[in-house]
């Protein structure tokens, strides 16, 4: 069986692009790892030799060959960056925060449903021991009142 292999862009080869991102899609046979965004210093190509270093977020996202683009930018950026890569026809998964306001969340959702591509938040943690054991103390007290 022949599986299509997801190509993937990744807005910035800092700390969480370098370290969570680019390794995990580098090692998963069903993504190819196209290309990063490196404003000035280029260290991607040290890690992944054929990786594209774009010097710009709309570089990234003018290259067609892109499906999916990972924002991993400043918080600030997310909701903007993530409009601009859905406008331009391409998946995204946002890292946490995924936006500021549940307004500017549930419109990337209604974008994402409008150009027809995925809205994808981004929770690396969610399996950690310690998140669980939050999740299900929380499950437990729910529906008791306060004494």
């Amino acid at each position: 069986m022949t599986v299509n292999k997801i190509v993937t862009g990744v807005l910035s080869y800092g700390m969480s692009g370098r370290v969570f991102h680019t390794p995990f899609i580098a090692n998963n046979d069903r993504f190819d790892l196209r290309a990063v965004v490196e404003r000035s210093t280029k260290k991607a190509q040290l890690d992944n030799p054929s990786i594209i270093s774009y010097d710009s977020v709309e570089q990234l996202l003018a290259d067609e060959a892109i499906e999916l683009v990972i924002i991993n930018t400043p918080n600030d950026t997310h909701v903007s960056f993530a409009k601009q890569a859905l406008l331009a026809g391409k998946h995204v998964l946002i890292e946490k925060p995924f936006a500021p306001t549940v307004s500017e969340a549930k419109e990337l959702f209604d974008l994402g449903r409008k150009v027809g591509k995925f809205v994808l938040p981004y929770h690396n943690r969610r399996f950690d021991s310690d998140f669980n054991a939050l999740a299900s103390v929380s499950t437990l007290w729910k529906g008791r009142r306060a004494c």
